[in-house]
């Protein structure tokens, strides 16, 4: 769970009126990480409507936020968007210069908080409508989570935007035995349901390919996390920051510019049972995550 002891002591002095525009669609304003965060971290938050709001957050899908230039505002973004701080916060000359982003770095009131972080059930809240189902924080770090997986099936690869990267990586792995591909692509399996029949799906799979829409530093989302706890091995592609964040030795790393070497790789622990199992049991995290820096980031910019 999150760790609270800083925020208790702080928390009873502070009461802030919030509100979300400009997020995903069916980004629930009033059951969000967000909320749940700030709500841990000061005594009463109320969502209100944008004109009443002490503070605004918002994303990248819309322009509503530019309607209230003299509020203070905080962005977030977990998308694979190459950005600039100030433009990005200060487009109207927003009171705040504050962002929540994926990034390690772009300033120093910038916090790493990439998108998987909403993908977990950190509070018992089983879902956000956005995703519609959370995956409970314990099978971070323990492999024995309710989901068995006895898949005998090669690999899947589950995506719905075709890009170059992912058609060549299913490609060079087809070479050796066929990817079973599902998603909204012409002519794959066609995947409907939310996330949990997702990793239901994965369950027939001894492998499955985790593939980020682009390789930029911290940007990591909920398709290792799926992967890993669907009791597959996942097969990455993202930014090499990922061995930063996760246990190196739950997955393998798809090196895009060294195919065949990655290819290699599959195919000996695919032929090695004790080498197959000894990474299937590594959980995807060594250590809890602990949020007190988040809490920390939101009294001093709030």
């Amino acid at each position: 769970m999150f760790h609270v002891e800083f925020v208790t002591i702080i928390g009873t002095y502070f009461n802030m009126n919030v509100s979300f525009i400009d997020f995903w669609s069916n980004f629930d304003n009033k059951n969000n990480l967000l909320l749940d965060v700030l709500q841990n971290c000061f005594h009463n938050v109320n969502v209100v409507e944008p004109k009443n709001a002490d503070v605004i957050f918002y994303s990248l899908f819309g322009k509503e936020h530019l309607l209230y230039k003299d509020t203070k505002k905080i962005f977030y973004t977990g998308e694979a968007v190459h950005w600039d701080t100030k433009k990005i916060i200060y487009p109207e000359n927003e009171k705040s210069f504050a962002s929540l982003s994926f990034s390690y770095g772009t300033g120093k009131n910038n916090l790493r908080f990439p998108i998987w972080y909403f993908y977990i059930d950190w509070f018992n809240k089983k879902t956000y409508r956005n995703p519609q189902w959370l995956v409970p924080e314990k099978y971070l770090y323990n492999i024995n989570n309710d989901f068995v997986n006895t898949g005998t099936n090669f690999c899947a690869a589950i995506y719905s935007n075709q890009l170059k990267t992912r058609k060549t990586i299913v490609k060079s792995i087809s070479k050796y035995k066929e990817v079973d591909c599902y998603g909204r692509v012409e002519n794959f399996k066609k995947l409907e349901g939310n996330e949990k029949e997702k990793v239901q799906l994965l369950l027939k799979y001894k492998f499955s390919l985790a593939m980020e829409n682009t390789l930029l530093n911290g940007y990591h989302t909920e398709k290792l996390i799926h992967a890993k706890i669907a009791g597959t091995i996942p097969i990455y592609y993202g930014s090499n920051t990922v061995i930063n964040e996760f246990n190196k030795n739950a997955f393998i790393v798809f090196d895009y510019y060294k195919k065949r070497k990655s290819l290699n790789k599959i195919i000996e622990i695919d032929n090695d049972k004790t080498l197959f199992n000894e990474i299937k049991k590594q959980p995807l995290l060594l250590e809890k995550i602990s949020f007190d820096n988040v809490y920390k980031f939101f009294v001093k910019v709030l």
